[in-house]
């Protein structure tokens, strides 16, 4: 995984830093430059990626949460550090949440926010959390990440939803 993410973050650094020097102060971008040059199986990688995670909304969308979740969780394992990750953990959580998993879906939502603290997926996740508490009949947990959410998310989406959550709960 090391190694993957290594790659993945010096396949960005030519777009970053220009590889224009001359002499001993171009060296070492030049050598890294030579280094990052992609390879076909970089291009057959990327095939598989993003045929895996397609695969996983598909299952998701038809309602196939057991087999979607599987999938899901071979994608985060495979490749941790794609771009579509944060998206792949919030569809494994709410299909596990739908399969009525709360103690994966628990688990899923920390995860993601150890890892993703900032994104609005997060909030959404936390959203679960939250619904689940009030399952339990922890009304006061619920209370506590609806609050969480809004001040810590305050996209239109996620705020709104924190929101009508609080306001349906009576306390």
């Amino acid at each position: 995984e090391y190694l993957e993410f290594r790659q993945d973050v010096a396949s960005l650094m030519p777009e970053i830093l220009p590889v224009n020097g001359k002499g001993l102060e171009g060296y070492p971008l030049r050598t890294l430059a030579a280094v990052l040059a992609p390879t076909e199986n970089d291009a057959v990688k990327q095939v598989v990626l993003k045929t895996m995670f397609e695969r996983g909304q598909k299952l998701f969308r038809e309602k196939k949460y057991a087999e979607a979740n599987r999938t899901f969780k071979q994608f985060v394992d495979r490749y941790s550090y794609s771009v579509h990750t944060p998206e792949a953990y919030f569809l494994w959580l709410d299909g596990s949440f739908k399969l009525g998993d709360y103690r994966e879906c628990t688990e899923l939502s920390h995860q993601m926010v150890e890892l993703f603290p900032g994104t609005e997926l997060t909030g959404f996740a936390l959203l679960r959390l939250g619904r689940i508490y009030e399952i339990q009949g922890r009304a006061e947990d619920a209370v506590d990440i609806y609050k969480t959410v809004l001040r810590s998310y305050p996209q239109k989406g996620v705020a709104d939803q924190a929101k009508l959550s609080l306001k349906g709960l009576d306390l």
